[in-house]
């Protein structure tokens, strides 16, 4: 029987993650059949181990190397068969019905590009999941002086919040931890921007489908815990890289804004 959601989860060395991850989805009650998907980058911590013993009802993707989160992303999709697709990260937990009450959310809303659920972290706490687009101020003073008094304004803006993030609302867009997109939307899209390794692809998309005149919503009704890492803030690195090319990408694809 054809599932009705698909989960599309990407891996990469997120053994601390993935099991408690996987755990939640397969015990959370769902009035949507699923089936899961888990495109593995080449991870070398043994999270693929894990799931090939414990969790042998996921459908496993072995990639042969780190093709990238927009990419692997695309590999998921591409395998999947469900008409809506659940986006997820590794590093979330989901709780019954969570994941239906999005699907239900977008399905009635004929204008819906994607719908985001309410990110909490394991504390409870509200994560600003939920963002206005990028203008190039937002992108130096967040980086480089993002303690100064007009970089805490311009993060604060960008992160909306002066919302209490409390009712259902158009976004511009969602970080897509957890994002629920219909199959039809995500084709005449083509997905994710493949160019990107890691970094402004849920941006990407979401300026996308604002482009084709559809919308993002924000759905607190739904909820999903997520234990977020701002991997890219914690000094020059390799990820640092990629979030500067990445967001080079954008600004060419998009243009400055100031």
């Amino acid at each position: 029987m054809k599932p009705e959601l698909s989960i599309i989860i990407v891996n990469y060395n997120n053994l601390a993650f993935i099991d408690s991850c996987l755990d939640s989805i397969f015990n959370s009650r769902e009035t949507y059949s699923k089936e899961v998907i888990v495109v593995d980058n080449l991870s070398t911590d043994g999270s693929v181990s894990l799931i090939k013993s414990k969790y042998p009802q996921a459908i496993l993707i072995e990639n042969t190397s780190n093709l990238g989160f927009g990419k692997a992303n695309n590999i998921g999709v591409s395998r999947s068969k469900a008409e809506t697709i659940i986006l997820l990260n590794p590093d979330t937990i989901v709780s019954d019905g969570q994941l239906s009450k999005l699907a239900d959310f977008l399905l009635k809303m004929p204008n819906a590009g994607l719908a985001a659920p309410k990110l909490i972290n394991p504390d409870g706490t509200l994560q600003y999941s939920c963002r206005r687009f990028y203008d190039i101020r937002t992108v130096f003073f967040r980086r480089i002086f993002s303690r100064s008094t007009i970089g805490q304004k311009l993060s604060d803006h960008h992160l909306m919040k002066e919302w209490d993030h409390n009712s259902t609302k158009e976004v511009e867009w969602a970080v897509a931890a957890c994002a629920a997109i219909r199959r039809s939307v995500w084709e005449q899209l083509g997905g994710f921007d493949e160019k990107y390794m890691l970094y402004f692809e849920d941006v990407d998309l979401c300026r996308r489908i604002s482009n084709l005149g559809l919308k993002v919503y924000y759905y607190p009704e739904s909820v999903v815990t997520h234990h977020f890492q701002r991997e890219s803030a914690g000094g020059f690195s390799k990820k640092t890289v990629w979030h500067i090319k990445s967001a080079i990408r954008y600004f060419s694809k998009f243009g400055l804004k100031f």
